[in-house]
């Protein structure tokens, strides 16, 4: 049983956890580049880095284990042990510097551990209330999303604070994302102000990127080198030339992200 997978930024690999072991696929052409004994129980959660190049799998049934892997050799550089509570989840920070974990224990109690890569330190552990089955990190990594029970709630990460939460749902929440934007959340409303958004044309593998800029408007590539700058308005832009990876677009005090694939 696969009870994970996380597929890369650049959308051309991905990585399944399954019953004690992960697997790494390349999708162009199916071939499994590597597995690894990850855990001592089920792989319940993976995670790939935003740069590609690492990864976070999540171990349950008493391995009770965050793992950080290094990719382009399969080699574990670290674990991090959640002591008696199983790991339901994983998540990267969007800089790749920090990791979330939720857990559960009997008795339906749960914690979010947030943790430094750097030296697997747990810098906060967060009371969640009741079993946690999925964490997500806001964009600028200072809040939390979790799904724990049947609530949603949002907790600061800097002294484990809950900002809200939101019950009513008929179920248990199994999965929560963040949408990229740099407070963590969007919304719409009925303002006839110009959108922030883009599309490709006349396909999503079309080279043709089409943005929509209510104002001036840059283009980043993932290591914060500058593509291209543009002003407000409709704009159509040839990306035949640019590279495999993932972009920023910055315009204004919002952020989008595009994947560049072959």
């Amino acid at each position: 049983n696969i009870f994970s997978l996380s597929i890369s930024p650049d959308g051309q690999y991905c990585l399944t956890g399954c019953p004690a072991i992960i697997d790494y696929w390349r999708l162009s052409d199916g071939t499994l580049l590597w597995t690894k004994t990850a855990h001592g129980g089920y792989v319940n959660s993976v995670d790939i880095s935003p740069d590609g190049q690492y990864a976070l799998s999540g171990g349950g049934n008493r391995d009770n284990t965050v793992k950080y892997w290094r990719l382009s050799d399969a080699t574990c550089l670290r674990t991090m042990s959640s002591g008696s509570l199983d790991v339901t989840s994983v998540n990267f920070s969007f800089d790749g510097h920090y990791a979330l974990s939720g857990t559960w224990a009997l008795y339906n109690s749960g914690t979010i551990h947030y943790w430094r890569l750097s030296d697997g330190v747990c810098l906060i552990s967060i009371d969640a209330g009741t079993y946690t089955s999925s964490v997500a990190f806001s964009a600028d990594g200072l809040y939390c999303l979790a799904g724990s029970g049947s609530s949603l709630a949002y907790f600061r990460l800097s002294d484990g604070h809950s900002m809200f939460s939101m019950a009513g749902h008929s179920a248990e929440i199994k999965s929560v994302d963040t949408n990229g934007q740099e407070t963590g959340f969007s919304y719409s409303n009925t303002s006839s102000a110009m959108p922030f958004a883009f599309t490709a044309a006349p396909s999503p593998f079309s080279n043709e990127l089409r943005l929509t800029l209510p104002n001036k408007a840059v283009i980043y590539s993932l290591s914060g080198r500058r593509i291209a700058s543009f002003e407000k308005g409709v704009r159509s832009i040839n990306t035949s030339l640019w590279q495999t990876g993932v972009y920023i677009i910055k315009c204004g005090t919002k952020t989008k992200r595009i994947v560049k694939i072959d």
